[in-house]
């Protein structure tokens, strides 16, 4: 059984051979099986498989698709063959015998490599899978074509003539003839030749041939050939003429003889007609020669090329002969004076010059001679006459260019009469005849000291000439010549010779003089060269001789003490009179001493010494000694008087005085005879504020001011003893001067005891005065406060409508105290009248003395009766005694008015002893304190007048904020500033009554102010001084070194560096002001308060979280804001801590902490 080798198994047949058909298949298809042997009892295990092909089916209708020169290309029909079927083709060259050409799976094949040319058949079988192979197709047959021509050579041309080009090239593979053709226009067939040459004809001449050549056989024409140009051979050109010939130059034209245009004609040149040189190029058929030598023959020949370069032959050749060129310029003229009135000129020729033309320089147009030769002579000149000129060359050509130009002098005329016309010791003037020489013609003047050769003394254009630095008493001899504009010397004149004089005497030096007595001087100086005697001039008058001698010295007498002199002095000799010497410097002649000294006007301190002249002049000065032993002198003035009042001397006290002269020259004369006094016997002065007051222990403790007066030795303690008269019979005690103090012993037990002082010195006087008086009662025990009278002070003579009384706590405190009553009573009374009374430090009050209606001077008690805090007063209180004087009184120490609704103080210093002056009034209830030193003032004494709150005064200034405290201080004898560098002390008061720091009636803290001055009313105001506030006091004090008005001002802060910010932490319900009180517009010290601001300055308060909480803006003077401690909606703030923020334009902010405690 035969079964299908596949995995079916399928049966294909069942046979009792072993051999079997199997049909149905398609051709060259796969029949693959496997056999089983069957018989009646199994089938046998199957044989190995095996695979057969069925036959291929023959391919059909074979036919040619392409031929080429190397291949058939063949197509065929398959027929019903299975894919892949392998074609076998088969190719022969002659029907019968084929040969395999390869085999395709395709259905066309291409028969290669094959030869061109050649007749080629094909046939095509097929072959199964098992390569058995079917009948052959039909046969077919073609011819391959030819391959076409290769591109011949490149052709190379030639030109046979002016019209033909020969034109040939290598032969092409497969032409069998060859096409020639237009490069340009390939198009263009120009010859069709069967061989690789050919001739084109009928071009012009130098025309251009451009070809390409191509192989042609039967199959075709092949690829070109490289194209190829060639020129026709050029014509020669003809009729060369020269039609212009210069002497460097010639024009030639010729026959272009039908060359194509942009022929290039080509030139030569030569000079002998046998060599020549090849010249310029052209395309057109003219040229000009250049560069050619002048007087010469030139032969000339063209020729010209075809566009490859051939030449052609040379044209005919051409001749000519070129000109001369122009004369060169002739060489610079060099002329030669013949004569005075001839110049003779020679130069060196130019070229090609056939002659010459001499012309005027100037004027080159002005002819002054012509000549063939390189010289002429010019003549008709004037003696030393320029000639200048040019010279030119001249040939047939024309005239050739200028020389320089060249100047030649004729010579000058020789000078005569050379005669002397002036002769000294050191120089000689001469004159001579100048001749017919021009002005400006140059004299040489020489000289030779004899014997010796002579050298030139000096060169002039006149007739003179003066040598000088000839040495005296010498023989000289001269001549002179003139000299031509070339230098050239004439012959000399005749000769001079003379001898010079002898030298006049040198200078002295200026004479030194020395006083040898109060009318003489002896003078000396420095001796003159030559000098036989000396002249003595004065100075003051120099043309006046006073002497002649024979050295070089004199002795000037007659002359007046202490005056001076000065002279001069001039040398002479046999020559004459020498130079005057320099003057001298002035001497003094001695001053005679003093004479008759005598004291004048002695008193108890001055004495006025005087003296006479004795001779010497008004202005001689003097010194003036003084002693108090008559041997240790000291030098009291020099000066040019002749009395000296000398002042501060001691009263009762011995003196002795001298004097001498000092002369104009720094020497002094001798002393007059000495002088001695006693001064004057002088009451001292009385001691001045007398105070009394009570001490523990029934004693009286009394206390003063020193005298002035420099005689006291010792100061009288007077008293009443109880009685109310004081008694100056004998004194309680005497004290030294150096004490200004005493203590009484214990008294008995009083209501008052009053006491006098009086100074006593050493001229054994003592002072009258009974004005100088102080009451205090003695007690044994003091009460708790007392108090007393400070202002106006014991003695002091008073007057006024407004006195200002102060007083001052000597026991106790003011916080101790209630008040302080001020009181009077005549002194020889009993009754004490209250005059005011006051609560707070400073205590004063204003007393209108003139309201007593006196008519005489009287003494007045004054007291300060003080409180304690339970009302209890004083009850042993300290008084002074005053003078009141009747309100139209001159007489007085101490004048306070109202003026004008101000109060006005005068007072009279005492430049001897400090000064205090004390005053108040007015709305502010303020106290002004002056205190002025001694020796600050220019006079003795002085009235100073001090108004407060001025009505007219200096403008406040901006920046600054005035609280109304303005006082004017003036000195009656219109002093301003102190003497001897010295200041006053000045304390103005400002109100504060409550003490809280502010100035009442403001927002300004008191320890801002500041003290300024202004020296006119125009101002402006400074702060030319310091001050300090204080606050107990109520008063700000500076030290002025002059008077004028003043006031106290705040100013803002100029930055934020002194901030302050209070009260921080701010505690309004604390019940302590310190910590805070809530805001208030009329309390400057609730809130938190903002200090030493700048006059701007903007605030903003922030949570600590940066929101912020209020705003405000600042502008005052005063560098003062108060915050209200509320939000921008006008709330409260809450407890907590804040950040305020503080700006001020220019100036960098600041940042402060706050902290609010509700």
């Amino acid at each position: 059984m035969v079964l299908g080798a596949g995995g079916l198994r399928d049966e294909l047949s069942a046979r009792s051979t072993t051999t079997v058909i199997l049909s149905g298949f398609i051709p060259n298809s796969r029949s693959g099986v496997a056999v089983q042997a069957v018989n009646e009892t199994a089938v046998s295990a199957l044989s190995a498989a095996a695979t057969a092909y069925s036959l291929a089916l023959a391919p059909t209708a074979l036919s040619i698709a392409q031929v080429s020169t190397a291949a058939v290309l063949v197509t065929w029909g398959a027929g019903t063959n299975s894919a892949g079927t392998i074609f076998e083709a088969h190719s022969s060259t002659d029907g019968t015998t084929f040969a395999p050409a390869g085999t395709t799976s395709a259905t066309l094949f291409s028969v290669a490599p094959l030869e061109s040319g050649a007749t080629y058949f094909v046939r095509v079988r097929a072959a199964n899978a098992d390569g058995l192979v079917t009948a052959f197709s039909n046969t077919v047959s073609t011819r391959t074509p030819l391959a076409l021509p290769t591109a011949p050579g490149t052709p190379t041309g030639v030109a046979l003539t002016t019209g033909d080009v020969r034109w040939a090239w290598s032969a092409s593979t497969g032409a069998t003839s060859y096409q020639l053709v237009l490069a340009t226009q390939t198009s263009s067939v120009l010859a069709t030749p069967a061989t690789s040459i050919v001739v084109l004809t009928g071009f012009a001449p130098n025309s251009l041939s451009s070809v390409v050549v191509l192989g042609v056989n039967v199959d075709g024409v092949g690829a070109p050939s490289g194209a190829a140009a060639v020129y026709t051979l050029a014509v020669p050109p003809a009729s060369l003429t020269f039609v212009s010939v210069g002497s460097g130059t010639a024009a030639l034209t010729w026959d272009a003889a039908g060359n194509a245009p942009g022929t290039l004609f080509r030139t030569e040149a030569s000079t002998d007609g046998t060599v020549y040189v090849e010249g310029s190029s052209v395309t057109t058929p003219a040229l000009t020669l250049s560069g050619l030598l002048p007087s010469s023959t030139y032969y000339v020949r063209v020729w010209t090329q075809n566009g490859d370069g051939v030449q052609t032959p040379f044209s005919n050749v051409a001749s000519t002969f070129t000109l001369p060129p122009l004369p060169a310029a002739p060489g610079t003229p060099v002329g030669a004076a013949l004569s005075v009135g001839a110049v003779s000129w020679s130069w060196a020729a130019s070229s090609y010059s056939a002659s010459y033309e001499v012309l005027l320089a100037s004027k080159t147009s002005e002819l002054l001679a012509a000549t063939t030769a390189t010289a002429a002579t010019l003549s008709g000149f004037t003696p030393n006459q320029a000639s200048a000129i040019v010279v030119r060359g001249v040939n047939i050509t024309g005239s050739g260019p200028l020389s320089a130009a060249a100047t030649r002098y004729t010579l000058a005329d020789a000078p005569s009469a050379l005669d002397l016309v002036a002769l000294t010791s050191a120089a000689a003037t001469l004159s001579w005849n100048g001749g017919a020489n021009p002005a400006g013609t140059v004299f040489s003047l020489e000289s030779a000291l004899s014997p010796g050769a002579f050298s030139v003394a000096g060169t002039t254009t006149g007739t003179g000439l003066t040598v000088a630095g000839l040495a005296a008493s010498s023989l000289y001899e001269f001549r002179v010549n003139a000299v031509n504009g070339d230098a050239n010397p004439t012959a000399y004149s005749n000769g001079y010779s003379t001898q010079t004089l002898p030298a006049a005497p040198g200078t002295p030096g200026a004479p030194v003089g020395t006083a040898v007595g109060v009318s003489s001087v002896q003078w000396t100086w420095a001796a003159a060269v030559d000098a036989a005697t000396y002249r003595v001039y004065t100075a003051s008058s120099p043309a006046d001789v006073i002497g002649e001698v024979g050295s070089a010295s004199y002795l000037q007498t007659g002359l007046s003490p202490n005056t001076t002199a000065a002279l001069l002095t001039a040398a002479v000799n046999a020559t004459g009179l020498g130079v005057q010497s320099a003057s001298s410097t002035p001497v003094y002649t001695l001053a005679n001493p003093p004479s008759g000294t005598a004291a004048a006007a002695v008193y108890a301190t001055s004495v006025t010494v005087s003296w006479g002249l004795n001779g010497n002049p008004a202005g001689t000065s003097a010194e003036l000694q003084r002693s108090t032993d008559g041997a240790d002198y000291s030098v009291l003035s020099l000066a040019t008087t002749t009395s000296r009042a000398d002042t501060g001397l001691l009263v009762c006290t011995s003196y002795y005085f001298r004097a001498r002269n000092l002369s104009g020259g720094g020497v002094y004369s001798g002393f007059d005879a000495a002088l001695s006094l006693l001064t004057s016997a002088s009451t001292p002065s009385a001691p001045g504020s007398l105070q009394a007051a009570p001490a523990a222990g029934n004693r009286v403790v009394l206390g003063w001011d020193p005298s002035p007066s420099e005689s006291v030795t010792q100061y009288r303690v007077y008293w009443d003893a109880g009685t109310g008269t004081v008694s100056y019979a004998a004194p309680l005690a005497v004290v030294p001067s150096s004490v200004a103090a005493f203590t009484t012993g214990v008294l008995t037990s009083s209501a008052a005891y009053r006491f006098a002082l009086r100074a006593f010195n050493r001229c054994g006087l003592e002072d009258a005065n009974t004005s100088v008086l102080a009451s205090a009662p003695s007690v044994n025990a003091l009460s708790g406060v007392s108090a007393a009278v400070t202002a106006p002070q014991a003695g002091k003579r008073v007057k006024g409508d407004s006195l200002t009384l102060s007083a001052a706590m000597t026991v106790g405190t003011a916080g101790g105290t209630s008040r302080v009553v001020f009181q009077y009573r005549v002194s020889t009374g009993a009754q004490w009248v209250d005059i005011a009374t006051d609560t707070a430090e400073p205590y004063f009050v204003n007393w209108s003395a003139d309201a007593l209606g006196l008519a005489v001077d009287q003494s007045f008690d004054l007291r300060a009766v003080a409180s304690d805090l339970s009302g209890t007063p004083d009850a042993a209180p300290s008084a002074v005694t005053i003078t009141v004087v009747p309100a139209n009184s001159t007489s007085f120490d101490v004048s306070e008015s109202l003026v004008g609704g101000k109060v006005q103080r005068s007072q009279s210093l005492d430049n001897a002893v400090a000064n205090t002056l004390v005053t108040g009034g007015g709305a502010g209830g303020v106290l002004t304190r002056l205190q002025v030193p001694a020796g600050a003032l220019t006079d003795p004494n002085v009235v100073v007048t001090v108004l407060n709150a001025p009505t007219i005064f200096p403008p406040v200034p901006p920046g600054v904020e005035s609280i109304s405290v303005v006082t004017q201080v003036t000195l009656g004898n219109g002093q301003t500033t102190f003497a001897g560098g010295k200041t006053a002390a000045l304390t103005l008061g400002y109100p504060d009554e409550n003490g809280d720091g502010i100035v009442d009636g403001t927002t300004v803290r008191v320890d801002r102010l500041r003290m300024y001055s202004a020296a006119t009313v125009a101002g402006p105001w400074v702060q030319d001084f310091g001050s300090s506030v204080d606050a107990t006091n109520r008063g700000v004090t500076g030290n002025t070194p002059h008077f004028s008005f003043f006031a106290l001002f705040v100013g803002a802060a100029t930055d934020l560096a002194s901030l302050r910010i209070y009260p921080v932490p701010f505690m309004p319900n604390n019940g302590d002001v310190d910590d805070g009180v809530p805001y208030s517009a009329g309390n400057a010290n609730s809130g938190i308060v903002f200090d030493n601001l700048p006059a701007t300055a903007t605030v903003e308060v922030f949570t600590v979280t940066g929101q912020r909480v209020a705003k405000f803006t600042m502008a005052s003077a005063a560098g003062r804001a108060q915050w209200d401690v509320k939000n921008d909606r006008g709330q409260d703030v809450a407890s907590g801590g804040y950040v305020a923020v503080v700006s001020s334009p220019g100036v960098p902010p600041v940042i402060k902490k706050l902290l609010v405690v509700r």
